[in-house]
C-alpha cells in the first residue's frame, strides 16, 4: 500500500511465507502522505494472522498507528514501533489487567483501560464488565482480581445481594 488510509475487517492473514511482516505498516509506504480526517491512517478490526513464517506478525515502524477496534477489555498499544511476534488475532494478546476492566473498542494503552474495578466486584484480566460478588460475600475496596477478593460475610453478618461492598449485620433478637 502506498499512501491510503486503508480498513482491514474480518480477513485472516494465513501462512504468510514473506521474509517479513505480514502486515507492515511505515512512515514512506503507509498513509506518508494522506491528508485524513483522523490521526489514525487505518482500522483493523477482526483479524487473524495465523502461521506466519516471516517471523513478525505485525510491525509499525515511525508510521502512524491504525486504529484497532478490540473487543471490549482489551487494547491496542500506541506504540509506532511495536512488534507483534507469533500468532495474533485482534488485540487477543492485550487485556485489561486483572483488577481493571475496559468497555470501549478504541482503548491504546493499558493504562486507558476503563478504571479500576468498582468496590463490590471483582475483574480478572480482559475484563469488559464486573463480575459482581456473590450473595454472601463482599469486596469492601476497588480493583478485586479474582473471586478470591470477594470475601465471606462474618459470623453475625449477612449478605443477600451479589455485588456487594459490605456486608450487613444482623438484627438482634
Amino acid at each position: 500500500m502506498r499512501n491510503v488510509r486503508f480498513e482491514e475487517n474480518e480477513a485472516t492473514y494465513d501462512e504468510n511465507d514473506r521474509s517479513g511482516s505480514a502486515l507492515q505498516l511505515d512512515q514512506t509506504n503507509t498513509c506518508g502522505a494522506v491528508d485524513v480526517d483522523s490521526a489514525f491512517c487505518g482500522i483493523v478490526q477482526n483479524v487473524t494472522f495465523a502461521g506466519n513464517r516471516g517471523g513478525v506478525t505485525v510491525s509499525r515502524h515511525n508510521a502512524p498507528t491504525p486504529l484497532f477496534l478490540c473487543q471490549p477489555g482489551h487494547y491496542m498499544p500506541a506504540d509506532s514501533s511495536l512488534t507483534i511476534p507469533g500468532d495474533f488475532t485482534d488485540c487477543e494478546s492485550f487485556p485489561c489487567a486483572a483488577g481493571y476492566l475496559g468497555r470501549e473498542q478504541e482503548l491504546r494503552s493499558i493504562s486507558t483501560c476503563d478504571g479500576p474495578c468498582p468496590a463490590g466486584s471483582f475483574c480478572p484480566n480482559g475484563t469488559a464488565e464486573p463480575h459482581p460478588c456473590p450473595i454472601g460475600t463482599s469486596n469492601e475496596v476497588p480493583r478485586g482480581a479474582s473471586k478470591d477478593a470477594c470475601r465471606s460475610c462474618y459470623y453475625g453478618q449477612f449478605q443477600p445481594e451479589p455485588g456487594s461492598a459490605h456486608c450487613s449485620v444482623c438484627a438482634a433478637r
